[in-house]
């Protein structure tokens, strides 16, 4: 007989997170998730939507949010409801606190007639009504936001898209920070998988009612007998002085967190008691924009036991208070599905508020909590007793940990043959083991990043962190988890699942215990959190009403310190049903493929296809036009959520245009049922790669996503279809190719884009945008403005291309500044000679540090300061191999530090700021007289920490020894700290003791950065002076770029040895070698030649190629591909004879390589050319035949060299700048140069080294000349011209102009243009812009034109009466202003003719007109 001993052992952790104080109702903050069509107003409290907004009701909740979706929510709470126990001594002289967290030990004493226990029931939420508070009602007892996950001085919570509203840094482990100016990810260190992501936490320190007692005075005989007192010694004193007397109000009281209090500084209940159930609530909120899920909205929130005890009985739930189409919220019916685990709602009559269907609205219950120790399998996956909390433990085999193998495969959609070896703690088997060589150095990462998640191929990664690459899943709370393993797998939980679900007609206001409101504790956890049997999934059927929606997930534990989760998500679809009682299950076929869609996002560990990154939009109103540009930052993006052969799917840009702030003008593209779908660009720009048309995967809802035409990309538009005086919304959106379909995703993903968004109040006013979004209004210039030119010099350009330049942005125009174009050429010096590229720099001196390895020449290295020649190398000086001071002086670039670094502090709260000289600011906290700095030792790179032991106390000084140096890895002071290095053939080790155990050879920091002591003086004050004394050590003073780059001053920057002042910066580039990786594809083109074979690219010659926007100029460039003989002429200097032409031969091959205009000069003096020396070997004639070996035609050489021969003509080539030798071809082989038959070679000399000695040999030739009898006479000169490409020594020079003025003759003219628009003003005009908000009315304007920059108008009546004046203040590009056809009074202005008068304030110019008002 086999017996089975199971033991089960009670662990109780404790807690490692952020040490969060009592959550405050000051920290209260709010926004709206708007990241894709649905919008909901939320506070960081947890309450969604608000039925009483300040705002109304108008923007608190919308779908779809795009002008025509109507309100679906009056609020949604999260419930954390615990049942919790106290121990009864049946002394009702004492108050009870003994709080019994053993679950054992409950049933021992509920079975025990003698003992007794208080059964003490929380419903934590944070909602508008019906909570507990306090007894003036002005604190309500619940959940309110802590400091530290958002930027106190803003109004919203924590967004990922504002990095405005994010802290300094993010609450780590106990008081640490973590991750200063990047998102605290749900993955990790600023990684964003959503478009859109809040996040927040919550306590309930604030809920005191179960620490309410009191103590009243039960001696009869007393005359304060019924008084009531705070304390029992105070009834003591007054009740007899007798303590029996004295008898607590309340049976119990439950303290979760014994000792600590309520800060101080806390705006409410200051020194209370830390009350409540003792939990801590991390929310997130996600939203996509991709077709698939853009009807959707995520939240999550992991909520943890920061108390002192084991809470053996918890409930965690959602309530949802519906309001289908607005207005009249009482016709709502419903159904709950349990295979889904989705209620869904309706409007009865299928109508919103004013008319049109609002849709159906949908909630998805995705996570719950899960139960680790009960050796069931609670989500049937086959795993037992899953948990995200477990530690990694020992590599066991594939199908190890497995409970039930068949279940498994098809929980998990797997083969046997996926199943693979694995740490005990990735019960799913996901985490993705790294690659290694055969020294354990890190090849590829995989999931293997270390805790911040960040790997190698991420933008922001730093280096290796804790955890990177040692072959294991790591994950620690507080600093962070690797990518599938613990906190960041949903999957490694052994979820209960949905334990009931309530839809019911809200229940009155009435004061009434029994009623299902949150301040009834006990009600709402027997009635809604903890219901079994039928009754758990009541479906409602009764007649449409104001429904009320509960969500239940019970009952589990949550011991000390652990953490449990929940999510849901909205969803919403224009499924047509309507009717029905309710309790009937309907056909929603768009939101069943929604619910679908989001449950592979939670299932994928809330990751999801996500648009590349935003652009920034910037535009420039014009008359009758506007310029729009835009960056190029999205065209690096990465989306982690594919392969990663596909990440980085930018596939181009779309331009929208809209005179509505919904873009609903846009939006002219329906999908397959008619409802509006895709946005209609006016302008669209894509990649060159053969990905075109419309995606023939993914569709949506029958609507496919146009992908472009392969046009290439561009930055720049001009939309010219634009009215002055109207105000337009562009938004130009960045938009990727999606996935076709594969086994996991059977549809494939569409194509998704960015959001268009705009923030509007209340009102509909325009309070934010978007980077990508932009509000303009076309208007002409003010009178007499004077617009931004350039002046072009093309001097030094010898192509024969065509060159211009435009401004072409006046706004980003800088006044007095200078740019030059520049162009790369490719050669093979043989057969080719073509642009390759070109480059804009401007004029702008900045300051750099000189680096060594670019110095080739030893004794530039040499002599260059900071630098220093090692074989064949040029290094940084090696300063640091100098450990005595006498040898550290004795060198040039060298000198000795002797560690001392002065400074100050001054403290701030609990901590010591300090400013140590030549370091970063350090920061530090002392406790217990210890104390801790964290900072920098001048690596950007590096965060160290110095823990100090208190040494004494001399004269208001405190000094400190070291105890210990630790680093962190990154420059945010984040993650567990490293004490040391490791020497060892295996790479990530940061443990002395993983290092030692791998035979490595540990050495602590310690050691390598020696600290001798810290010296504060002043210490009793709270700023003073301060002495940080580290090692010794030689270095190089003032050297390298990060040191040079912060000199902004010429003289300064020289007077650095190390230093170099550059006069050009490069502002703009473009590469035909980069073409391939570049999205510049379609201004180059690839050649390939086979015979002979070369290849090159070469700026498009067939295309007028336009740079992007560099400052506000365009650059617009057509080029010649090769070079090529154009023409041949007689110049007309005046002296041109009737000689016959000179017989030219061009070399064709010659005539690539070197296309340079010539001039043949003739003159009267026989020797103005005489060619040199040149060995008469290897020359090549025109046809590149070797004429020094051709028997038939040879040079006139001797003894090797040729004869020099004198001319009366020279060639000179004003492309190059130089004359070209001649050498002549004995035709007749008479042994002389005879010119009337004998041809001459033009061309070039070079040097070539024969046996160590350099000789002048013939390079090539470009032509060739032969005279007739009928010679040329002086003067006379012979031109050749050649099509030339854009050369290496071309530039175009440009000077921008910019003055910001007026001129005053074109000012006064430009008054007589004055007018008024509309007019007559009839009812109404394009100016005027619609309201989507019913109770919004409509604002009137006219608009005057060609006004000055500053002028005053005044409007009267015919009779002469003064009606409004109006003050105008324009910069000088803006020449309009608006009057809203208001009185001074602010009253509406009856119909009529009116005159205006316009009197400038730049002179004493003034202009008069008249306008007619039709109502």
């Amino acid at each position: 007989m086999v017996i089975l001993s199971i033991i089960f052992l009670s662990l109780c952790f404790s807690y490692d997170g952020p040490d969060d104080g009592a959550g405050d109702p000051s920290a209260t903050k709010e926004s709206r998730m708007d990241g894709n069509r649905v919008l909901l107003f939320f506070k960081n409290t947890t309450q969604l939507s608000d039925w009483e907004a300040p705002s109304g009701l108008n923007d608190v909740s919308i779908w779809p949010n795009d002008g025509t979706g109507y309100r679906m929510l009056d609020g949604i709470g999260l419930l954390v409801g615990g049942k919790t126990y106290i121990e009864d001594d049946g002394d009702d002289t004492t108050i009870d606190t003994l709080i019994v967290d053993n679950k054992d030990e409950i049933e021992s004493i509920q079975n025990n007639s003698l003992q007794n226990l208080h059964e003490v029931y929380f419903l934590q939420t944070s909602y508008r009504e019906e909570m507990d508070e306090d007894e003036l009602g002005l604190v309500k007892w619940g959940f309110h936001p802590v400091f530290g996950y958002v930027n106190s001085f803003q109004d919203s919570p924590a967004l990922s898209d504002d990095p405005n509203t994010w802290p300094s840094a993010w609450p780590s482990t106990g008081t640490m920070t973590k991750w200063p100016g990047e998102w605290d990810g749900r993955f990790g260190r600023g990684v964003q998988y959503a478009d859109l992501e809040t996040y927040f936490v919550v306590n309930d320190a604030q809920d005191q009612e179960y620490l309410q007692n009191k103590w009243r005075c039960d001696d009869i005989i007393n005359q304060n007998y019924g008084s009531i007192y705070e304390t029992r010694i105070l009834c003591k004193d007054a009740c007899s002085n007798n303590k029996n007397f004295c008898l607590p109000t309340e049976d119990f009281e439950y303290y979760p967190r014994p000792g600590v209090k309520i800060p101080e500084t806390s705006s409410v209940q200051a020194g209370y008691d830390w009350g409540g159930l003792g939990v801590r609530v991390e929310a997130r909120g996600f939203q996509w924009n991709n077709p698939l899920v853009r009807d959707a909205l995520f939240w999550e929130y992991n909520i943890s036991n920061i108390s002192d005890y084991n809470i053996t009985e918890m409930a965690f739930g959602y309530w949802v208070d519906n309001a289908i189409g607005g207005g009249d919220t009482d016709d709502e019916v419903g159904y709950f599905d349990t295979q889904l685990n989705l209620a869904y709602s309706w409007d009865y009559d299928a109508t919103g508020f004013g008319g049109g269907t609002p849709g159906i609205m949908g909630f998805a219950f995705l996570e719950s909590p899960g139960i680790s120790n009960d050796l069931i399998d609670n989500d049937n996956d086959g795993l037992l007793d899953e948990s995200r909390t477990n530690d990694a433990g020992s590599i066991i085999c594939a199908t190890c940990g497995i409970a039930d193998l068949n279940q498994f495969l098809e929980e998990y959609n797997l083969e046997e043959s996926d199943l693979k070896e694995h740490y005990e703690g990735d019960e799913d088997q996901d985490w993705i083991f790294p690659v290694l060589d055969e020294n354990n150095n890190c090849l590829v990462t995989n999931d293997d990043v270390g805790l911040d998640g960040v790997g190698p191929n991420d933008i922001n990664y730093n280096g290796p962190d804790e955890g990177e690459c040692n072959n294991r899943p790591d994950c620690v709370e507080g600093l962070g988890c690797e990518p599938n393993f613990g906190e960041t797998d949903i999957s490694e939980s052994d979820m209960i699942g949905l334990t009931s679900f309530k839809l019911f007609p809200v229940d009155s206001h009435a004061e009434d215990p029994t009623t299902k409101w949150f301040k009834n504790d006990q009600v709402m956890w027997d009635s809604l959190m903890v219901i079994s049997g039928e009754q758990a999934f009541d479906q409602f059927t009764g007649t449409p009403s104001n429904l009320i929606e509960v969500f239940s997930s019970s009952i589990f534990a949550l011991d000390k310190g652990e953490t449990e989760r929940i999510s849901m998500a909205e969803i919403h679809s224009m499924d047509n049903i309507q009717g029905s009682p309710g309790g009937d299950q309907q056909d929603v076929p768009a939101l069943f493929a929604l619910k679908k869609t989001i449950q592979l996002i939670y299932e994928t560990d809330y990751r999801f296809a996500v648009p590349p990154d935003i652009p920034t939009l910037t535009a420039e109103a014009g008359d009758g036009h506007v310029v729009l540009t835009w960056n190029d930052v999205a065209e690096s993006s990465i989306d982690r959520f594919l392969p990663d052969s596909l990440q980085n799917d930018f596939e181009g840009y779309k331009l929208y245009r809209a005179t509505d702030k919904y873009f609903k003008d846009a939006q002219t593209i329906t999908d397959g049922y008619g409802n509006p779908m895709f946005y209609e660009p006016i302008f669209q720009c894509d990649k060159i790669d053969s990905i075109r048309g419309f995606a023939d995967y993914a569709p949506v809802f029958g609507a496919a996503y146009y992908l472009g035409d392969d046009t290439g990309i561009e930055h720049k538009y001009i939309d010219y279809d634009v009215d002055n005086g109207r105000t337009y919304y562009y938004a130009v959106v960045a938009y990727d190719y999606g996935l076709p379909a594969n086994e996991e995703i059977e549809s494939g993903i569409p194509p998704s884009e960015n959001k268009a968004l705009i923030e509007l109040d209340e009102n509909e006013y325009v309070v934010g945008t978007g980077p990508n979004v932009a509000v303009v209004i076309p208007s002409d210039y003010s009178a007499g403005f004077v617009h931004p030119w350039i002046e072009v010099n093309n001097d030094k350009i010898a192509g024969t291309g065509t060159l211009e330049v435009e401004v072409y942005s006046q706004s980003l125009i800088e006044d007095n500044k200078n740019y030059m174009l520049t162009f790369d050429n490719q050669s093979d010096d043989t057969n080719y000679l073509v642009t390759n590229g070109f480059n804009v720099y401007k004029e702008e001196g900045y300051c750099s540090g000189i680096d060594c390895n670019s110095l080739t020449d030893q004794g530039g290295c040499i002599n260059q300061y900071g630098c220093y020649w090692q074989g064949d190398i040029c290094i940084d000086y090696p300063c640091s191999d100098y450990n005595q001071e006498e040898q550290c002086d004795a060198l040039s670039s060298c000198f000795w530090d002797n560690g001392i670094r002065n400074g100050q502090w001054f403290e701030s709260q609990d901590s010591l700021y300090i400013d140590i000289d030549n370091f970063s600011s350090f920061y530090g906290f002392q406790q217990d007289q210890e104390l801790s700095l964290f900072g920098s030792l001048g690596d950007d790179n590096e965060c160290f920490r110095f823990d100090f032991d208190f040494f004494n106390n001399e004269n208001d000084t405190l000094i400190y020894n070291i105890n210990s140096v630790s680093r962190f890895g990154n420059n945010e002071c984040d993650g567990t700290p490293i004490y040391g290095s490791c020497e060892t053939s295996s790479f990530g080790i940061f443990s002395e003791e993983l290092c030692i155990s791998n035979d490595g050879v540990w050495t602590p920091y310690l050691n390598e950065y020696n600290i001798n002591d810290f010296k504060i003086w002043n210490s009793e004050d709270t700023a003073g002076d301060c002495r940080l004394a580290f090692s010794e050590a030689c270095i190089i003073e003032d050297f390298g770029n990060s040191f040079c780059s912060q000199i902004d001053n010429e003289n300064l920057c020289n007077q650095e040895q190390g230093c170099d002042w550059s006069e050009l910066k490069l502002v703009y580039s473009e590469s035909g070698s980069l073409s391939p990786e570049s999205f510049y594809q379609n201004h180059f083109i690839f050649y390939e030649n086979n015979f002979p074979q070369y290849d090159y690219w070469s700026l498009d010659p067939d295309k007028f190629i336009t740079t992007d926007a560099i400052d506000g100029l365009v650059f617009t460039i057509k080029n010649v591909e090769n070079g090529s003989f154009l023409s041949e002429s007689w110049l007309n200097t005046g002296s041109v004879s009737s000689a016959d032409n000179p017989l030219i031969s061009i070399n064709d091959r010659v005539e690539h390589i070197k296309p340079w205009n010539c001039n043949i000069v003739f003159t009267n003096n026989d020797k103005v050319y005489t060619n040199p020396s040149i060995l008469d070997n290897a020359i090549f004639d025109e046809n590149d035949n070797d004429i020094a070996s051709n028997a038939g035609a040879q040079v006139l050489s001797t003894q090797g060299f040729l004869n020099q021969i004198s001319f009366d003509f020279y060639v000179y080539s004003n492309t190059i700048n130089d004359t070209l030798d001649l050498v002549v071809v004995d035709v007749d082989n008479s042994g002389s140069y005879e010119k009337f038959n004998d041809k001459i070679l033009v061309g070039q000399t070079k040097n070539t080294d024969f046996g160590g000695q350099s000789y002048l040999t013939w390079d090539d030739t470009n032509f060739s000349i032969e005279f007739s009898d009928n010679y040329p006479e002086p003067d006379d000169i012979y031109s050749l011209n050649y099509n030339i490409p854009f050369l290496s020594s071309d530039t175009l020079f440009i000077h921008t102009n910019a003055p910001d003025s007026i001129s005053i003759d074109e000012h006064d003219l430009d008054m007589n243009d004055i007018k008024v628009v509309p007019n007559p003003y009839v009812a109404t005009n394009l100016m005027e812009e619609a309201f989507s908000n019913p109770n919004q009315n409509q604002e009137r304007k006219i608009m005057f034109t060609h006004l000055p920059a500053r002028c005053e108008i005044k409007i009267f009546t015919i009779s002469g009466v003064l009606v409004n004046t109006i003050d105008v203040n324009n910069s000088y590009d803006d020449g309009k202003a608006y009057w809203d056809l208001l009185s001074n009074e602010g009253l509406e202005v009856a119909a009529g003719m009116y005159i205006y008068h316009v009197q400038s304030k730049i002179n004493e110019k003034f202009s008069l007109g008249k306008f007619a008002i039709v109502k």
